[in-house]
């Protein structure tokens, strides 16, 4: 190979022509202008969401601030026949602050059933319509902003209260015991007994029936025994039926563990899925020599062996 082809050619014809280099400038300058025209347009796109996502916030921002200007006239419009209807009256000496609160979040909730904003009427009517679930919020509303409710107070409250009574049972029956309101406490003890759990034992100190499975007693804290227990289900004539009707492994467990479940229903061996199934409560029963002595009779008496 010759020295002649190893030069490249541009060298070799002496560089770029002119016209080459006109041509190679107008192509960069085209290049220039289109990446120009992209840049404006991509700058232009995002001015334009910009604007349209502050047009957004900005237009949230003023339905939101109107929405709050209607529910604050409409709570004003029904402020007085709220209370009224949930007989909020002035003897309970509850806060205004408070009876407010209380009504605008009555007045949020059924407003916020209607696409547009309704009267005061259709408020009223609607709020009629639901009275009973409108006392329970009420009450539970009260439970929680009031620090101490007056005699007056917890007498609404007890009165008013049905259902949500029942997470704060422990608390009210002690404020009425402290008020020395045996009438009240007799309200309360129905309420519990008519919407608390069942297939509780009676206490024998409060009269509640609310003895849990630990044999303490939900409302006053009063511990029983197992014996009371026994009694108030019925035990014995429950256990001669288990002992009779289980099936000898159910009868060997028990041996095994030394105690049965009881409830209302009847006495289950320990570990019985169908015990858990068919009652709410479920009281642990240990078993005393003569009932593990009539277990073992009973499976001595089956054709099948220990």
């Amino acid at each position: 190979m010759s020295w002649w082809s190893s030069i490249p050619r541009r060298q070799k014809t002496g560089g770029t022509s002119s016209a080459e280099q006109t041509a190679s400038r107008t192509k960069r300058s085209r290049s220039k202008e289109a990446v120009s025209k992209r840049n404006l347009q991509a700058k232009t796109t995002q001015v334009q969401v910009i604007s349209e996502k502050s047009s957004k916030r900005a237009s949230k921002r003023k339905t939101s601030r109107t929405r709050r200007l209607d529910v604050d006239k409409l709570v004003e419009e029904v402020y007085d026949s709220m209370c009224a209807l949930l007989s909020l009256t002035s003897d309970l000496n509850i806060p205004r602050e408070v009876s407010k609160q209380i009504i605008r979040e009555i007045v949020e909730m059924i407003a916020s059933e209607y696409s547009s904003r309704p009267s005061a009427d259709t408020i009223l009517k609607k709020a009629k319509r639901n009275l009973p679930a409108l006392f329970e919020h009420t009450v539970s509303r009260l439970l929680e902003l009031l620090k101490k409710p007056t005699p007056q107070q917890l007498e609404y409250i007890i009165l008013h209260g049905s259902k949500s009574l029942i997470p704060e049972v422990e608390k009210l029956y002690k404020l009425a015991m402290s008020y020395e309101r045996h009438d009240l406490i007799d309200q309360l003890k129905y309420t519990w007994n008519t919407h608390g759990p069942k297939g509780m034992v009676e206490c024998p100190k409060c009269g509640f029936n609310a003895i849990t499975p630990d044999n303490s007693c939900y409302v006053c804290g009063y511990v029983v025994t197992e014996e009371y227990i026994k009694k108030a289900l019925g035990f014995d004539e429950k256990f001669e039926l288990y002992v009779k009707t289980a099936s000898v492994a159910e009868l060997n467990e028990t041996l095994r563990y030394g105690y049965v479940l009881v409830s209302e229903k009847g006495v289950y061996y320990p570990r019985s899925q169908r015990a858990r199934t068919e009652n709410p409560i479920l009281y642990s029963i240990h078993l005393n020599r003569s009932e593990i002595s009539k277990i073992v009779e009973e499976i001595n008496s089956r054709d099948l062996q220990v």
